[in-house]
């Protein structure tokens, strides 16, 4: 008999810490499975956001170079074009003065 009431209080005893509820601050500093899961798929599609938008600036500021030294190249294509023009005049004149 002795042994059945120490069994049995030593089941309560054991038993009631488990069947006790939890407290409100319990586990608030913990994220469930399902929202890690959820803030590392935001997290990730922020990081590929960011890597897109990185990529369009770096095609956009490439474009606005590109076009730059294409109007420089036709700007110093100009102005051959002009000097060859004026030295194409000068020239007339002076063999026009010879003869």
């Amino acid at each position: 008999m002795k042994i059945s009431y120490l069994t049995i209080l030593t089941a309560l005893l054991v038993s009631s810490p488990a069947m006790a509820e939890k407290p409100q601050w319990a586990g608030k500093d913990k994220m469930a499975a399902e929202q890690q899961e959820a803030k590392q798929k935001a997290d990730e599609a922020t990081e590929q956001a960011e890597r897109a938008v990185k990529e369009e600036k770096e095609k956009a500021e490439k474009k606005v170079k590109e076009k730059k030294e294409k109007a420089n190249r036709e700007m110093d294509k100009q102005q051959n074009m002009k000097t060859e023009q004026e030295r194409k005049e000068t020239g007339k004149g002076s063999e026009q003065g010879h003869q």
